[in-house]
């Protein structure tokens, strides 16, 4: 209440969520494990949004936020961005189509942003759900940083890596079905887990310059 943070959609919250006008913080976890909820209205008075507000919301097909709002935007497809395009935070993890662009505003991937999305638990109710499921995902150049579990449990097969990203976090495409990596020159570190539990995981190209010690048993090629 001192803070005006919403802190808890339970999980037993169905269909559409409107965030109260007045809310000035959506709370980390905040809708997490709510599995059946289908879309989350912003308030114009939010202006934080905390860590994995959105995780595991295996039914969430769309994120609107008021038109007003001075921190945050949502596109015409319902997925969450910052007011100005740079940074995607959210991506619903049932939005119908195997296929989404980034837009080229992007800059920043938001830590969790597609996790989950496309994966085995979403489109529950949906018959057609294999051709509804996130499959590929396409980022413009001019992205700079992927954020940590940005791609967690995600259903994607296939994500491209700009030329000009010089940060991929922890976990990124931890239990994917991605098939092939390219790492661009920018990248000098992998983080714990990026490939972890890649079953369908083939080949990772690396840099030119990344330095290999220790041969992992799939293949590896440099630029």
């Amino acid at each position: 209440k001192d803070t005006d943070t919403l802190l808890q959609c339970f999980n037993y919250h169905k269909g559409e969520v409107i965030v109260p006008q007045g809310t000035q913080a959506i709370g980390a976890l905040a809708f997490s494990k709510a599995q059946e909820i289908t879309q989350v209205n912003i308030p114009a008075s939010v202006t934080r949004i905390g860590h994995d507000a959105f995780a595991s919301t295996y039914s969430l097909v769309r994120i609107e936020v008021a038109a007003d709002n001075a921190s945050y935007a949502s596109s015409a497809d319902g997925v969450l961005f910052n007011k100005d395009l740079t940074k995607l935070i959210a991506y619903p993890a049932s939005r119908n189509g195997n296929k989404y662009e980034v837009p080229a505003t992007v800059k920043k991937l938001a830590p969790g942003a597609f996790q989950e999305a496309g994966g085995q638990n979403t489109h529950m109710g949906a018959k057609d759900k294999d051709e509804l499921r996130l499959k590929t995902v396409v980022l413009p150049e001019g992205l700079e940083i992927i954020g940590h579990e940005a791609f967690l449990f995600a259903g994607v097969q296939h994500v491209n890596i700009p030329s000009t990203v010089r940060a991929i976090g922890y976990n990124c495409f931890y239990y994917t079905d991605i098939e092939e990596a390219v790492l661009p020159e920018g990248i000098s570190r992998l983080e714990d887990c990026t490939f972890y539990a890649c079953y369908s995981l083939r080949k990772v190209v690396l840099p030119a310059a990344y330095p290999v010690d220790h041969p992992a048993p799939f293949i590896m090629e440099r630029l």
